[in-house]
């Protein structure tokens, strides 16, 4: 069983390019103050968002 920061199934290669798109949704979010709304299979949906957007 794979432990958390310890990549699964998969190749090496599939996990980098998640890595690459997740880097580039997270600098969008940034760059671009865009919200992303990201669902996932048996949870419910999130929002990523640039902290500065908020009222912290």
């Amino acid at each position: 069983m794979p432990r958390r920061g310890v990549q699964g199934p998969g190749s090496r290669t599939e996990g980098t390019s998640h890595s690459f798109k997740l880097a580039a949704t997270l600098n969008k979010v940034v760059d671009d103050r865009e919200e992303v709304v990201t669902t996932r299979a048996g949870h419910e949906p999130l929002v990523m968002v640039a902290l500065e957007t908020t009222s912290h």
